[in-house]
């Protein structure tokens, strides 16, 4: 019994932290059926949706971690990341999730990366609405989250560089530009 225990303490020690792109142990996994149908498919307990169509709308399904890449110019009206537990969306090239920006839903984390002229520039209120998320947004070039990023009642950090971030939100901005 008492081997058991070590065993089971040595090995949560030496277990990964978790992040938006892999599920966490305790975490419920990526759900097939659910995630095809949000035009994603199941890649190590995640639901990945990847698009460059540009009239694409991608919401995560509910109850299971997500990621979302928009490519090129795809996403052009946004991501929702809707019912996701943990939410991480790229918006890369120029004009990526332009007008409808990223809104986290009710994520417990969402990390958003804008990258690209003009990339979630836009959408309803702020280009990035974390909500109630744990967040980090980082947005780089000209324009890109340029309505700003807002949180309600998470927590936020964003890194604005290169022209990037028009707009005073309710986000920090620590001023670190990420490789």
């Amino acid at each position: 019994m008492r081997a058991a225990v070590i065993a089971v303490l040595v090995a949560g020690c030496f277990s990964k932290p978790p992040y938006a792109g892999t599920a966490d142990a305790g975490q419920a996994a990526c759900v097939e059926a659910a995630c095809a149908a949000a035009d994603g498919t199941c890649r190590e307990g995640v639901c990945h949706i990847e698009t460059t169509r540009k009239e694409a709308v991608p919401r995560c399904p509910d109850d299971m971690p997500c990621q979302v890449d928009c490519l090129d110019e795809g996403c052009e009206n946004g991501v929702d990341c809707g019912g996701a537990t943990d939410c991480a969306v790229s918006c890369i090239g120029d004009n990526a999730c332009k007008r409808g920006g990223v809104d986290c839903g009710v994520a417990d984390t969402c990390e958003v990366t804008c990258r690209g002229g003009h990339a979630c520039e836009m959408g309803p209120i702020y280009a990035v609405e974390c909500r109630s998320s744990q967040c980090e947004v980082t947005c780089v070039g000209d324009m890109a989250c340029g309505k700003g990023v807002n949180t309600d009642t998470g927590t936020c950090i964003s890194h604005c560089c290169n022209g990037a971030c028009d707009t005073a939100t309710s986000c920090p901005r620590d001023g670190s530009c990420p490789g």
